[in-house]
């Protein structure tokens, strides 16, 4: 009985009509990995799993994993998991930002805790 993800993964395959080759050469695999996978009937790593989800984001990976849903995310979910994405990088870069002023901001206060230590040292000397 054939693995139902690896069923799934030819089924995107011939949705996008092109060849395992191909395939291969878009999520970065060698075609003796997917081959291997495929004779084995063996589930498909999660590194794999990641780069299918990254190279084809408009396919549901519930429906690839587990067959439920659609086998395609509707164009307005994409376009909205997109603005999420935008908002979160723009976070991150703000925090980012923020960290990096705090930490140059704790180095400042720093150097003034340890000049002060020094007028008091002069000063009771």
């Amino acid at each position: 009985m054939e693995n139902l993800v690896n069923k799934r993964i030819r089924q995107l395959i011939k949705s996008e009509n092109i060849t395992l080759k191909k395939f291969c050469e878009i999520i970065d695999i060698s075609n003796n990995t997917i081959n291997t996978i495929f004779q084995r009937d063996s589930n498909p790593g999660s590194d794999i799993l990641i780069k299918i989800a990254e190279k084809f984001p408009n396919y549901s990976m519930t429906w690839l994993l587990v067959g439920r849903g659609n086998i395609e995310i509707p164009e307005t979910t994409i376009e909205i998991n997109l603005d999420y994405k935008e908002m979160y990088d723009k976070i991150m870069e703000d925090l980012n930002k923020s960290l990096l002023k705090n930490n140059e901001l704790y180095e400042e206060n720093r150097n003034l805790r340890i000049q002060l230590e020094e007028i008091k040292n002069k000063m009771v000397n």
